[in-house]
């Protein structure tokens, strides 16, 4: 059994092989090209199905095609070129290419030079706060909002602000725990009772550290006690106020 074997074929400009998954140009049937290799051999600008030209085997752009044509006045240009009638071009085509290399050179783009920006990049002009205040609707209506819920005339704020009285915010502070003296915050598992707040790992007996309900806790005077460590110690104390450390609830 003999096994056919494809050939890679080979880029008509450089005749390196042209892989099937490289960037390629098939300008002709028998002529093949890399896409960096499609360029003209005069200027190597790259060319596109859209404005290459031949002569002969040879590639060009137009404007290059047209002057080898006026400067030969053939097509076929002497041995080099070889006329081809797949080559030759409607006189439009000519009469348009011939314009195009009348017009003066295209001035390349040079980019300005980058100016170095000062060290301190900071603001020239800091801007008062009497303007930030006035700048800002939000702010404006809070305190106009404040001030109509404490009964003051709403017809001063607008002077307030032009006159830069500060504006003071309350902010709510969190409470403090009565056993760890730390904070008890919005979201915090807590236990709320007689003016008091806690954590819920800080509402323990202070003698056996059992976790305690609002079932199973006694007082004795700031103690939180578990209901069997009161009674021991009510037994011990003959009394409910158990000298300076009870005081009867």
């Amino acid at each position: 059994m003999v096994h056919s074997i494809l050939t890679t074929p080979n880029c008509s400009a450089c005749a390196k092989p042209v892989y099937y998954n490289d960037l390629q140009v098939r300008a002709k049937t028998e002529h093949l090209y890399h896409k960096a290799c499609f360029k003209c051999t005069e200027c190597a600008s790259q060319l596109t199905l859209n404005s290459f030209a031949y002569h002969g085997d040879t590639l060009l752009c137009k404007i290059h095609y047209v002057s080898f044509f006026q400067r030969m006045n053939s097509y076929g240009g002497e041995d080099k070129f070889k006329k081809q009638k797949d080559d030759v071009v409607s006189a439009a085509v000519v009469q348009e290419i011939s314009s195009m290399a009348k017009q003066p050179p295209i001035k390349h783009y040079e980019p300005e030079p980058e100016t170095e920006l000062p060290i301190d990049g900071r603001p020239r002009k800091i801007s008062s706060i009497t303007d930030s205040f006035s700048a800002n609707p939000f702010l404006l209506h809070d305190m106009r909002l404040r001030r109509r819920n404490s009964g003051e005339d709403d017809g001063d704020d607008a002077m307030s602000i032009r006159k830069g009285t500060p504006i003071v915010f309350k902010v709510k502070s969190s409470p403090k725990c009565a056993n760890c003296c730390t904070s008890v915050y919005l979201h915090d598992p807590k236990m709320a009772l007689e003016g008091k707040v806690f954590h819920h790992s800080c509402f323990k007996c202070a003698s056996c550290a059992t976790q305690l309900t609002l079932k199973n806790f006694t007082y004795a005077s700031e103690t939180l006690l578990c209901k069997g460590h009161y009674t021991e110690r009510f037994i011990m104390a003959n009394s409910y106020a158990g000298g300076e450390q009870f005081a009867k609830k």
